[in-house]
């Protein structure tokens, strides 16, 4: 079972981690340790306002970690270009940006899953700027 002093280093331990924390794929420890606290907290003879502020940081953190595992999963998106006429915006997609992909030699697919954009769409741009695969004009 932990004592007061075991409470107080894991604090102190979490607060210079916290501190260290330059990767937000890391928040997944600090919210760890947070319950890990949590826990102790509670079994100990601790005052209520001491263990409702660490469960609201408890609580802000895993908030901050669904947010941050949210935006992951989306990934890039392209810019959406709303021309004012109806229909769906349609996506921003630089030439500059296809000639790179293309030199580097992604497939149009591939080109699509980087943008987070069809392969259709991919192709139409290519079209509009007049490039190809192969790196030459249509």
């Amino acid at each position: 079972m932990a004592d007061f002093c075991s409470v107080v280093r894991a604090i102190n331990d979490l607060v210079v981690r916290i501190k260290r924390l330059e990767d937000s794929c890391e928040i997944g420890s600090t919210v760890l340790r947070l319950d890990y606290i949590n826990r102790m907290l509670v079994n100990l003879d601790v005052p209520d306002d001491i263990v409702n502020v660490m469960s609201g940081l408890y609580e802000t953190v895993v908030a901050i970690e669904a947010n941050h595992s949210t935006q992951a999963r989306h990934g890039y998106q392209g810019q959406l270009r709303h021309t004012g006429v109806r229909g769906r915006p349609s996506f921003q997609i630089p030439q500059e940006q296809l000639c790179f992909l293309l030199d580097q030699d992604f497939k149009v697919s591939e080109i699509g899953v980087l943008l987070g954009v069809g392969q259709r769409t991919v192709e139409r741009r290519m079209s509009a700027f007049g490039l190809s695969v192969s790196g030459e004009s249509f």
